[in-house]
């Protein structure tokens, strides 16, 4: 077996990663680890999340044994050589409880495919944090065949068998959006927002990107770990129009857009219209729409207090009427991650699908477009790495409709 995995680490070595695009529509999840790792509920702080002292990389065939308190874990772990990455390692392992028994994780026999990725979870903050000396194990996806989750380099995108839209490569036969065992640690990575990139130097940026998955992905609206959402929920998930990476992989184009809608309405039988529902830093949600702020708990409202609308706006005497409702810049984003410089950079505007949408600042009795953190839209392009289009989704399971002045993508 270990010889065979050998052979998957070469295939990876000469693997080339696509910059293909893909309608990246997923699951969101609840927990960090995965199925017997750790236990999460809506709407409360986070649980301990098993993490592991090591030394980087990872032994090829290693034993590790739980810190930080919780019910001690054991993990026999085969984890082939990657030296080209210095944050995350695809193992084989066997789990075991402080006896030595066999504890069932992931939903399925040893040896179970496993991420292991170089942080572990801060429970105090609820961050998810960089931690050198430190690892987590969390279940990783099935793939068919096999061999396929060691060497899998580009992102799942979430594009149907039947369905190879603008002639994308088709995506593996996998668990990864439909498994209610995984947790959003391995997502994250395999929907593709863990990639490297050229000049990030200690993978700084590369890290931060991965943590502002995590927020999405538990649909943490105000962060410290607290999620608001159930396992699976559908969203779509990408890189802001504005942030432009070394390789730009996960984003969205128009014709992806009504995909969301189609897969919504094959999982609850229901046809409703999605639109945009925020924009994601490391932290937290740093914007989000009106639509998705009614929904949430009035703790995290008191957070968004900034409001702002489209200039396409017009109020007249407690009526509102509209014009083109996607008033838009067309603008290169600049190299250091989405700061505007010349004659756009004193305008309020938000990178959001390559466009800047003019929103500015909203009047009592003004219909409202986004509830903010930040007071400006400069702020918001500079801390935003992740963004999301949903229905609006409940934690029973409900799911309804909502409409948005920010177009798709």
């Amino acid at each position: 077996m270990h010889k065979r995995i050998g052979s998957f680490v070469i295939m990876l070595s000469c693997s080339v990663a696509l910059a293909t695009g893909g309608d990246n529509t997923h699951g969101q999840g609840v927990r960090y680890a995965g199925a017997g790792f750790d236990e999460q509920n809506p709407l409360q702080r986070p649980q301990w999340v098993p993490w592991f002292k090591i030394q980087w990389p990872l032994k090829p065939l290693g034993i590790y044994k739980s810190e930080g308190g919780g019910d001690a874990v054991i993990i026999e772990a085969n984890c082939p050589p990657q030296k080209h990455d210095q944050l995350f390692a695809k193992c084989f392992g066997k789990v075991k409880n402080a006896q030595g028994a066999h504890k069932p994780v992931c939903g399925h026999d040893d040896p179970v495919p496993l991420l292991a990725i170089r942080g572990r979870l801060d429970v105090n903050s609820g961050d998810f944090i960089r931690d050198d000396p430190a690892v987590t194990f969390a279940c990783a996806p099935q793939f068919k065949p096999a061999g396929e989750f060691m060497t899998r380099v580009e992102p799942i995108k979430g594009v149907r068998k039947d369905e190879p839209a603008k002639g994308l490569k088709k995506d593996s036969m996998t668990d990864l959006d439909t498994s209610e065992d995984l947790g959003v640690l391995a997502k994250c990575y395999f929907w593709g927002f863990a990639e490297s990139r050229d000049r990030d130097q200690g993978d700084q940026q590369r890290f931060l990107t991965y943590q502002a998955c995590i927020r999405a992905a538990r649909a943490e609206y105000c962060g410290e770990g607290i999620s608001q959402t159930i396992p699976n929920t559908l969203i779509q998930i990408y890189l802001p129009g504005g942030f432009q990476g070394d390789k730009k992989r996960v984003w969205i184009e128009g014709d992806d857009c009504p995909v969301l809608r189609t897969k919504i309405q094959a999982q609850k039988g229901i046809d409703v219209e999605p639109c945009f529902e925020a924009l994601w830093n490391e932290k937290r949600a740093v914007c989000v729409s009106h639509a998705r702020f009614e929904e949430m708990p009035a703790n995290c409202q008191s957070q968004f207090g900034n409001k702002f609308k489209s200039p396409s706006t017009v109020v007249h005497d407690g009526g509102t009427s509209h014009g083109s409702p996607h008033l838009s810049h067309s603008a290169p984003p600049s190299s250091d991650g989405g700061v505007v410089s010349g004659p756009l950079a004193s305008a309020p505007v938000a990178i959001v699908g390559g466009s800047f949408p003019v929103l500015i600042p909203a009047n009592p009795g003004d219909l409202v477009v986004a509830h903010c953190t930040p007071t400006n839209y400069q702020e918001i392009v500079v801390k935003s790495r992740i963004q999301n289009r949903s229905a609006i989704n409940m934690l029973d399971g409900g799911v309804k409709g909502c409409m948005s002045d920010i177009p798709c993508p």
